[in-house]
């Protein structure tokens, strides 16, 4: 049985590339490494080592098992199967023997199909075995490497003492020069750039890619890291396109969540002084005879937060029939009075809004003032009640409670959708302790300050995979089809809907917090950290 062109191309890009990064990767940089036979002027340079260790440290996690079995699974492509049989031997075992050790993926221009190469560290018993089963011809030997072509000629493998190196035909130029390390020949490992984006990544990790485009100004790293079954994703680079950005940030402190409560279940902070609109019109023409670009902008300060909190129902206006988030936004405030001017906004809105309940032949959506005093702060705020309007809309009855707050909450403006959540931001403002920044939850976040931040986010798993529950158990109680429909692949958007929140909030009860950073260092580069942390698993 001989191996055919396609075979070598999807058992590289799809067997190898996607199963092994699908089993998550693993550690960087030996004494003798892949880089230190790739191409200095590789595009694109991802390495993965101990692939076999970690995919075994794996198999019996019940995430990873609950995720096979949930996920769509198109099955192997029939080349990989067919590579299995040459070989005798099971998807696992081609991934432990050929790839399990270290492997790294190179290519030159991947944007326009330029040269690709797949090195891995094997022993002379891989090389046998490969030649003996693939039906491999020998052409030459150079510099120590056995060099093959596959039996149609389409495809260059070449065995050296510790590596394998496969490559198309067409690309059969970047071997000879990886094999020859003819004089002219620098790797990667002494690319200045290379080893620069090493120095910025922890020196802990578990896998690294390098992707960039110098002639775009484009450069992307990024490690992995692990302990146990914990995981962070970290990451540095650069990119044009970003800059601009840049400009639009502000002095806010990187874990400033303003008068978000304890009950917060997620929350971004974004190191945003500067809010440019594309389009300022509708704002504009609520605000005439002032304009939002020179009279509410330059009044509003960094951070902006978005959130999603929980309420207890007993404290909502309406029980609702199950759990509802309080999703919202706040915005720091430079000057205090131009919270008059978003109050107008906003009031324009609900107007506006109430002209269409008329069309849609709903209740009209009431509109209260709020004010007491807040020490020597006369606040006031505006409850509105578009649930109502809402769940007679939509004939969707859980949307009822739903009651959209709005006002200054010190300096401080604050949206949201429960108005007992922004009671709990107000109350924040006389007792700190409920403040969630001094919260014991918040603390075990582990997020740090860092000098010119971008933004941070976070959210607590496991009360959110609590809410998400709860509304599959009312969904499964009041909808039933929807939830039976959701096991397999379904057909209808909110069956579809439904099968990912269960999925979701699986993947959630299995970990502990999920933490996103990002900060630029003193060269201008991005750096970010997303870490996950998960829940210990029983052992069986």
């Amino acid at each position: 049985m001989r191996i055919k062109t396609r075979s070598v191309s999807r058992f590289v890009r799809q067997g190898v590339v996607v199963t092994a990064i699908g089993a998550l990767l693993t550690s960087l940089v030996h004494a003798e490494s892949p880089a230190d036979l790739a191409p200095d002027k590789a595009g694109v340079f991802v390495q993965i080592d101990d692939a076999a260790g970690l995919r075994k440290a794996y198999e019996n996690d019940p995430l990873v098992k609950y995720l096979q079995k949930m996920l769509p699974n198109e099955g192997k492509p029939g080349d990989w199967v067919a590579l299995e049989k040459m070989l005798g031997l099971t998807s696992e075992q081609i991934v432990d023997r050929f790839f399990g050790k270290s492997a790294a993926f190179v290519a030159e221009r991947p944007e326009d199909g330029g040269p690709w190469m797949l090195m891995s560290r094997v022993t002379e018993a891989e090389h046998k075995l490969a030649v003996e089963k693939l039906g491999l011809q020998f052409i030459n030997e150079v510099n120590g490497y056995k060099a093959y072509r596959t039996s149609d000629d389409s495809a260059r493998m070449a065995f050296g003492k510790e590596w394998m190196v496969i490559a198309e035909k067409r690309h059969e130029r970047i071997i000879g020069d990886v094999l020859k390390q003819a004089d002219g020949f620098a790797p990667l490992s002494k690319d200045k750039q290379f080893a620069a984006q090493i120095a910025k990544l922890p020196a802990d990790r578990v896998a690294f890619a390098l992707l960039r485009d110098s002639s775009k100004g484009e450069l992307h790293s990024f490690a992995l890291t692990r302990n146990g079954l914990d995981a962070a994703l970290h990451y540095a680079g650069q990119s044009p396109q970003a800059t601009p950005l840049f400009d639009l940030m502000g002095d806010a402190k990187a874990t400033d969540f303003g008068p978000l409560p304890a009950s917060t279940l997620a929350a971004v902070t974004l190191n945003l002084d500067k809010i440019k609109l594309e389009d300022t019109a509708a704002i504009d023409r609520l605000l005439t005879p002032r304009k939002f670009e020179t009279d509410i902008a330059p009044k509003l300060a960094a951070p902006v937060l978005l959130f999603a909190g929980q309420v207890d129902p007993a404290e909502m206006e309406r029980k609702p029939d199950m759990p509802l988030p309080a999703l919202g936004v706040a915005i720091r405030l430079r000057d205090r009075s131009v919270a008059i001017d978003l109050d107008r906004v906003l009031d324009s809105v609900v107007t506006i809004a109430n002209v269409g309940t008329i069309q849609w032949q709903t209740a009209p959506i009431a509109l209260r003032h709020v004010t007491y005093q807040q020490g020597d702060d006369a606040v006031a705020y505006r409850v509105a009640d578009f649930g109502t309007m809402l769940a007679q809309r939509t004939q969707r009855p859980e949307l009822a409670p739903i009651r959209v707050t709005y006002g200054r909450i010190g300096d401080w403006y604050v949206i949201t959708t429960q108005h007992a959540f922004f009671k709990a931001c107000l109350k924040t403002q006389t007792d700190p302790t409920t403040a969630l920044a001094n919260s014991p939850a918040f603390r075990e976040l582990g997020l740090q300050n860092a000098q010119r931040p971008i933004g941070a986010a976070f959210v607590r798993t496991e009360p959110v995979a609590d809410m998400m529950t709860a509304w599959l158990n009312h969904w499964r109680e009041h909808r039933p089809q929807l939830i039976a429909s959701s096991d397999d692949l379904p057909q209808s958007p909110e069956a579809r809907f439904a099968r990912g929140v269960s999925i979701l909030a699986t993947i959630l009860k299995h970990h502990k917090s999920v933490t996103l950073q990002a900060h630029r260092d003193d060269d201008g580069q991005v750096r970010a950290v997303a870490a996950f942390k998960r829940k210990p698993v029983a052992q069986p």
